[in-house]
């Protein structure tokens, strides 16, 4: 069954208590019954009013056939009793009608901001602000009607995590003024856009005309006997990445989602004799196949290359550079380095 609207739905009841109402037929003037509109088991938000005195209740009833409308106290949006509180009726004509009530109404309009929280409060608007910077791991959908579209405009930094009844294409860490729009199912929040966000970015470099010497203690095979090169590097970290807490040439991915990373790593050297290097990007020490190149070095000249390789990366994960010597046990002194991540939505 399915929640149900309609437009000038009004009965009468003469039922008493806090049970089920008994209506009594469409109103006169032009009015509809709850039947037309309604199916057994079609929910419907309701006001029960008396209008020979003061008790009134508003809620979401369920119809059923026989033209009785059930309520239930967990059900009661407002009333003269109370939220959550059925209304015990006296004897005498009530009316009964479909109405929106400020529960459902409020998300036809800009809400007011709403404090971040694990369980985000109910939204109060299509559009509404979120202050803080609590992680949120659910939003509230008690009543809340099927097919609402909302829009989160996030003041402050935080995460909005996939999982419980957010489903999300994956985690969402915010910008102040970034926007995430989600559409209820019944059940779950389901993502239908997020804004652009800024691509995850960094860069780790070294530049020195003297170069940093690589201790090389055994031969490679161009997989085996890779050694880490180790400058002392300077950062530029737009978004999501550092230095992993030391400035040795590594670059580390802090962002919260999984990623696909363009990798670009340019390099220049020369060797303690005339040997043959490999020379690799490594994710987290290891040398990533694909991202080997091949390069003579001379004693006497400078020799370098570029390095270009598609990687993914999780929370943490850590590129550096690597070499090994495939002639020999010999050294070699790097005196160029730039290692450059851009995330790839």
């Amino acid at each position: 069954m399915s929640h149900k609207w309609g437009d000038r739905v009004r009965e009468s009841t003469v039922s008493t208590g806090t049970g089920s109402l008994t209506l009594a037929g469409a109103a006169t003037g032009g009015y509809q019954a709850f039947s037309a509109v309604c199916l057994n088991g079609d929910t419907v938000y309701y006001t029960v009013s008396d209008p020979t005195g003061s008790k009134w209740e508003v809620g979401v009833g369920t119809w059923g056939t026989g033209n009785l409308l059930a309520r239930s106290a967990g059900n009661v949006l407002n009333g003269s009793s109370g939220v959550g509180v059925l209304v015990s009726f006296d004897a005498g004509s009530k009316d009964v009608f479909l109405a929106i009530p400020i529960r459902a109404g409020a998300l036809l309009l800009g809400g007011t901001t709403i404090a971040s929280a694990s369980a985000l409060p109910l939204p109060t608007g299509k559009v509404v602000h979120v202050s803080g910077t609590t992680t949120i791991t659910s939003i509230t959908s008690t009543l809340l009607e099927v097919g609402t579209v909302v829009t989160l405009v996030f003041d402050d930094v935080l995460t909005v995590v996939k999982g419980g009844n957010l489903n999300l294409d994956a985690d969402f860490l915010t910008d102040a003024g970034c926007s995430l729009t989600l559409g209820y199912d019944g059940t779950d929040w389901n993502e239908i856009a997020r804004c652009h966000m800024s691509s995850p970015m960094g860069e780790v470099s070294y530049f020195n005309t003297t170069g940093t010497a690589v201790t090389i203690s055994a031969q490679s095979d161009g997989s085996t006997n890779m050694v880490k090169v180790a400058p002392v590097t300077s950062g530029n970290f737009h978004y999501q990445f550092d230095n992993g807490g030391a400035n040795d040439g590594r670059l580390r991915y802090t962002g919260s989602e999984t990623l696909f990373f363009h990798i670009a790593l340019t390099w220049s050297a020369k060797g303690a004799a005339n040997n043959r290097f490999v020379l690799g990007v490594a994710k987290n020490g290891s040398v990533i196949a694909s991202g080997k190149v091949i390069q003579d070095l001379t004693t006497t000249s400078v020799q370098g290359s570029a390095i270009h390789v598609a990687v993914s990366m999780v929370t943490n994960d850590y590129l550096e550079l690597f070499v090994g010597n495939l002639s020999a046990v010999n050294n070699v002194t790097v005196l160029t380095l730039n290692l450059f991540a851009m995330g790839m939505p």
